[in-house]
């Protein structure tokens, strides 16, 4: 067996194992799927998590129309530095990303508010979390990896 499918066979696997845990932690959300390209969640969708899983090039996550109490937690799963917008449509977003910079600015946090959130040059780990407020409203929070 070739080092390739080794290693793709240990992530298949470790995604698996990722998949079970976020179940386990989540009280059984369901997992939405896999997002390799621009992705509209339906309305009919109320709460889960998705894997992000995109090339180098942006990718838009349209949102539904918001209903309080709806949720979902997007995870990145690949090392590709891509750019991630969350459109609402006519409603706002708002909050916050923690993220590192280097050594000297370990911790930093952006704060936003408007109908789109563009997420620039993430990388593996990050994970954001978008929760309906109100009729008009999402929150996000989320934690940026950066590349290294």
């Amino acid at each position: 067996m070739s080092v390739f499918v080794k290693a793709i066979l240990t992530l298949q696997r470790q995604v698996r194992n990722l998949t079970r845990r976020i179940n386990r932690l989540s009280g059984g959300a369901s997992t939405g799927g896999t997002i390799t390209a621009d992705t509209t969640i339906s309305d009919d969708y109320t709460n889960g998590y998705y894997f992000v899983n995109i090339s180098s090039t942006a990718k838009t996550i349209t949102l539904p129309t918001p209903e309080v109490g709806k949720k979902f937690k997007f995870m990145l799963v690949s090392n590709s530095n891509p750019n991630l917008i969350f459109d609402a449509g006519s409603n706002t977003i708002t909050g916050s990303i923690t993220y590192g910079v280097d050594a000297d600015e370990p911790f930093i946090v952006s704060y936003y508010t408007g109908n789109t959130y563009t997420i620039e040059n993430f990388n593996q780990g990050s994970w954001f979390e978008l929760s309906c407020v109100d009729e008009n409203n999402w929150m996000i929070n989320g934690i940026k990896s950066y590349p290294v």
